[in-house]
């Protein structure tokens, strides 16, 4: 098994091994310190990610909605030609369709 084996009857406690300063110590009050400084650091980080993924949210919703006028603009115009095309007489001077013009 990995680690260091523990003589038969013997019960490890909770926590030892890897144990930090005490509590009230110098060396635990400046870790504790530095872990809330990059505590902060790190959730301002995520902060100022959010508002931007926010605000390119907003950015993009707004392209997008005037790219849905436009396709309707445009589809409003092609079917304004195609009527107008329908309605056109045919010009004598071309071929009739499917013609072999060679």
């Amino acid at each position: 098994s990995p680690g260091p084996s523990l003589a038969p009857g013997t019960v490890r406690e909770k926590g030892a091994g890897k144990r930090g300063p005490d509590r009230g110590s110098p060396e635990y009050r400046q870790r504790r310190e530095r872990n809330n400084i990059a505590v902060r650091k790190s959730r301002d980080k995520a902060k100022r990610r959010n508002q931007e993924m926010q605000q390119k949210l907003v950015e993009l919703s707004a392209e997008n909605e005037k790219l849905h006028q436009r396709v309707e603009q445009l589809t409003r115009d092609l079917a304004g030609l195609r009527q107008f095309f329908k309605k056109l007489p045919s010009p004598p001077f071309l071929p009739p369709t499917g013609a072999d013009c060679r």
